[in-house]
């Protein structure tokens, strides 16, 4: 098995807070140098978070009550008690939630919710392999992580929210909007 990314993406990414979707959660689970990288980054000053309906995802599907527990200690032996609620600032992204309603209206909950932590904290990103559940209309893909365990190829990726593309793909919508 072997993971290839950028050799400056750790020290890039140092103080940052790092928002995990679901499919890292799950990869971790199966991929040692996955987990490696992630413990690199909370080793360098990173603040690993998740959000309520990630641990809800990754929890999803489980029979009983120790294989949900099980589920849950993988996610705070990564993030700790770090999933944040998002869900309560939703009132504050009136505009940002029309501008990505038009941009992407087919998104799924969790990633509109994970986009609207980058925007809530724009110097924060976002680690997913759902690349296409993303809108590039507001956010960069800044640095890309491929692993390779023989049987298949996984490209993660890190995305950074862009108050530039947002405020260009934001103008057109907002002001045909009011």
């Amino acid at each position: 098995m072997e993971i290839i990314y950028n050799p400056n993406l750790v020290s890039r990414l140092k103080g940052k807070y790092l928002f995990l979707d679901t499919n890292v959660f799950i990869g971790s689970l199966f991929v040692p140098e996955l987990l490696g990288l992630i413990h690199a980054f909370k080793e360098n000053g990173c603040e690993l978070l998740t959000i309520p309906s990630v641990l809800f995802e990754f929890t999803r599907g489980t029979k009983t009550i120790p294989e949900y527990n099980r589920r849950v200690e993988a996610v705070k032996s990564i993030c700790g008690n770090n999933v944040y609620p998002i869900e309560r600032h939703l009132g504050e992204f009136n505009d940002f939630t029309v501008v990505l309603q038009h941009l992407k209206g087919e998104m799924d909950y969790t990633e509109f919710l994970l986009c609207a932590s980058v925007y809530k904290f724009q110097t924060a990103k976002i680690i997913t392999e759902n690349h296409q559940h993303f809108p590039l209309d507001v956010l960069n893909r800044e640095f890309l992580i491929t692993v390779d365990n023989e049987k298949d190829i996984r490209n993660y990726a890190v995305y950074g929210f862009s108050l530039e593309k947002y405020n260009k793909a934001g103008e057109k919508i907002l002001n045909s909007s009011r």
